[in-house]
């Protein structure tokens, strides 16, 4: 019988050295051999190689094991006997694990001085360690360690570029390598890149110009410059109050104009210098125009004498260019002033506002006013004329048992009429409610916000409520809820009440035992009918 014994884990870079036993120990006629198991290949060792310089018959020596070496070790125990039969024994089988990470960078940066670039670098210390260390440019290796290239050795904490100029500009690398393997850090030298945006700036404003720099190594210098054609730059003086709050902080430069004028509609650049060389970037021109007007708008309605005011309010900033033409439109077309009978004021530059005389439904419409400079024109946001938009909002119960439901009128012209109606589901015609009666008591027709007020009463189930609202331009109507949901309302807030939370039902999935107890509340909105709303109760 044969067997073999060894480690079952080696440091890369070590040696693992496997021997083999045979009972008998000399067994005449029979040889030893080996192999190595991966997965299910079953590979032959030819122990003459390099790699397993040293073995023997009976010994097998792996030199500089590393990740490629793992996998099982077998010894065969073989004989040919009579008849040219080969007689096999196999021995036990040690899976062998190489031990060992990659190197890791510890330290990897760039710092400058006077006359230097400087790579600093370090190795983390663990097993197995560092035997090799390389540096690149470009993919070429550096061999020639003249005045030129310092450090980089296994023992150093830095790679030295002195007197850097353009020609050393390129992809540096540095390559570590242990038993294990190698690994490769990569850092690129070149001049800065800087880049502008365009900007465009109305005269009297502020202005920032914020480059983006990207520079490696780091920038140590920047100039700001103007020019009035776009090619002949002189630099700029940023001391000076014109250009209160620039900086030529090569880490973040900025070049400010606190009061924007006509005459710095000029070209500007910003000049970029590291180790490498220099660099400009790109050109951006400061638009600088003076502004348009700028416009507030409102209304005014004067129910007396049946008109509406459209307020406009025109102004300019500080050196901006004076209005010189204001006019009002009507959906997108410019209205008539002279051939409006007078129904329409005037509108000048110093009364930019229109009043409209007698309004009625033909006034209808989107109404824009705009104004005019050397700048360019200004068109306001629209004021639109149209009959009253009405919104109920939620019903709510009060104290006493009443029933409140408040309204929200908004229009232009303002309403200058309201009215609450009722009628029995019946009937066709709506009737006024008269305020004065017990069951509406707290009703109001007053703007903005009517309110309906129903007191609870048995009486009114089959009726159903009506609000009606004016203005110039015509009569909106709306109907409420009818009064039996109203008063399912006040029955399902006073159930809701009276439920303790150890009794409450699964409202949005009710089981089995809640349909047998035959209610079920329901939190949902009913389909709006006509602007009303409701909630129900279905028992």
């Amino acid at each position: 019988m044969i067997s073999i014994g060894g480690p079952d884990n080696v440091l890369c870079g070590n040696t693992a050295k496997f021997i083999a036993v045979t009972k008998p120990e000399n067994l005449e006629g029979w040889s030893v051999e080996w192999q190595k198991l991966l997965k299910c290949t079953q590979t032959r060792i030819n122990s003459n190689t390099e790699k397993y310089h040293g073995s023997t018959e009976k010994n097998l020596v792996i030199q500089s094991v590393c990740k490629e070496d793992e996998g099982g070790y077998q010894a065969i125990l073989s004989k040919v006997s009579k008849g040219n039969t080969t007689l096999c024994i196999s021995s036990n089988v040690i899976f062998l694990q190489a031990i060992g990470e990659l190197p890791i960078f510890d330290v990897w940066n760039v710092t400058t001085e006077k006359t230097q670039i400087r790579i600093h670098y370090a190795i983390q210390k663990r097993l197995p360690e560092v035997n090799e260390i390389k540096w690149f440019k470009d993919g070429v290796p550096i061999l020639n360690r003249n005045r030129k290239y310092n450090g980089g050795k296994l023992n150093d904490k830095y790679f030295t570029i002195t007197s850097p100029t353009i020609e050393d500009r390129g992809n540096y690398s540095c390559v570590v390598k242990n038993a294990v393997g190698s690994v490769q850090k990569d850092i690129r030298f070149d001049v800065p890149n800087a880049e502008i945006s365009t900007v465009q700036q109305n005269v009297g404003s502020e202005t920032m110009l914020t480059p983006r720099i990207v520079a490696c190594p780091s920038p140590d210098g920047v100039q700001w410059q103007q020019s009035n054609d776009g090619t002949s730059f002189n630099s700029i003086d940023i001391s000076q109050p014109k250009y209160y709050g620039s900086s030529c902080n090569p880490q973040s430069p900025l070049l400010m104009i606190p009061n924007v004028t006509l005459e710095d509609k000029l070209y500007y650049r910003l000049l970029v210098w590291n180790k490498i060389g220099e660099q400009y970037s790109n050109t951006i021109f400061l638009n600088a125009k003076y502004s348009t007007p700028n416009i507030a708008i409102s209304h005014e309605t004067c129910v007396t004498n049946k008109s509406i005011t459209l307020i406009g309010d025109v102004f300019v900033y500080e050196n901006a260019p004076v209005v010189q033409n204001v006019f009002w439109t009507k959906n997108g077309e410019k209205l008539d002033i002279q051939g409006s009978g007078g129904r329409y004021t005037e509108v000048t530059v110093d009364n930019p506002s229109l009043t409209i005389f007698k309004v009625k439904e033909h006034d209808a419409g989107s109404y824009q006013l705009t104004a005019t400079n050397d700048a360019g024109s200004t068109t306001s946001d629209f004021l639109i004329l149209d009959v009253p938009d009405v919104s109920f909002a939620r019903p709510e119960k009060k104290n006493n048992g009443s029933f409140w439901v408040p309204v929200t009128v908004q229009a232009i012209p303002a309403p200058n009429f309201v009215r609450w109606s009722i009628k029995e589901n019946t009937c066709d015609a709506f009737v006024p409610i008269d305020e004065n009666l017990e069951e509406f008591k707290g009703t109001s027709n007053t703007l903005p916000h009517p309110v309906l007020v129903v007191q609870p009463s048995n009486d009114l189930k089959n009726y159903c409520f009506q609000i009606e609202v004016h203005n110039f331009i015509g009569s909106c109507k709306k109907i409420l809820l009818a009064s039996e949901q109203i008063e399912k309302e006040i029955e399902c807030e006073n159930l809701l009440e009276n439920i303790a939370l150890s009794q409450a039902i699964d409202l949005f999935n009710p089981g089995p035992a809640d349909l047998e107890s035959n209610y079920f509340v329901d939190f949902d909105l009913l389909a709006k009918k006509e602007g009303g709303s409701s909630l129900m109760i279905m028992t």
